[in-house]
């Protein structure tokens, strides 16, 4: 997850926003949409991804390339 708005913290009762798909947030203190970065090909990052090498893409039909 991130912060809104970026080197304001939380304020109080502010929640922090879940990573979009195809990228993860596995670190405190992210400030954008950005969160750790995308992940690696090969790989699915559904919104809120912690763990890049969470969910493989094994269905030889799918195509996951970086960031997806």
């Amino acid at each position: 997850t991130y912060v809104m708005v970026a080197g304001a913290g939380l304020l109080l009762g502010q929640a922090c926003q879940p990573c979009p798909a195809g990228v993860f947030g596995s670190s405190l203190g992210l400030e954008d949409d950005e969160c750790d970065g995308p992940c690696p090909a090969g790989y699915a990052c559904p919104p809120g991804s912690i763990d890049p090498y969470e969910q493989p893409c094994t269905d030889a039909a799918t195509y996951c390339p970086a960031g997806r």
